[in-house]
């Protein structure tokens, strides 16, 4: 009995292709959304990323289907493929930045974090801010940093009224300012 090679349809290769990619898209997308903190931003960032695993699949399928088949002259199946490869590096540097949220995410919410590392962290991005805000281990001047940065949640800033080492001019300020939120 020989081993004889199964050959694989254009489109089930081009399915592999496009399975393998946006799968490991999807699964990334999936755990960094674990990682969010409030329900809704979870599902929002697993609801965005499983639609754009699955319009990463139907494009990635699409041309590489089309290049597979090789009915194409040889000119547009490098054209094809050019679209495909182009397609996968967006999804491998997502995947990458995705990560590096993750891990962002899980360091700004370490109570063993280090001032340092804590300094480290892009405070722009609003799950870091909200983490940072709730940490223990967050010094009194990066609480103070994260208060003068522009655009700072209603709930970020009642979470640093609230921490500990929130030094007592600025606790004193951002409780009349909450206070007059809430009167208007």
């Amino acid at each position: 009995m020989t081993d004889t090679p199964t050959k694989f349809s254009p489109a089930a290769r081009a399915l592999l292709i496009a399975l393998a990619v946006a799968g490991g898209r999807a699964v990334v997308f999936v755990a960094l959304g674990n990682e969010v903190d409030d329900a809704v931003g979870g599902s929002l960032t697993i609801g965005y990323g499983l639609v754009t695993s699955l319009i990463t699949m139907v494009l990635l399928f699409f041309f590489a289907w089309l290049a597979l088949r090789g009915k194409e002259s040889r000119a547009v199946r490098g054209v094809l493929w050019t679209f495909a490869a182009l397609i996968s590096l967006w999804t491998a540097r997502t995947v990458v930045l995705m990560e590096l949220d993750r891990r962002a995410y899980a360091a700004a919410r370490d109570p063993d974090a280090t001032p340092e590392r804590l300094h480290e962290l892009d405070l722009n991005d609003s799950i870091v801010r909200w983490r940072v805000a709730s940490n223990p281990a967050s010094p009194p001047d990066l609480l103070r940093e994260l208060s003068e940065l522009r655009f700072v949640s209603r709930s970020v800033r009642a979470k640093l009224e609230r921490h500990p080492n929130t030094p007592a001019d600025l606790r004193a300020e951002l409780r009349a300012e909450l206070a007059a939120r809430e009167a208007r």
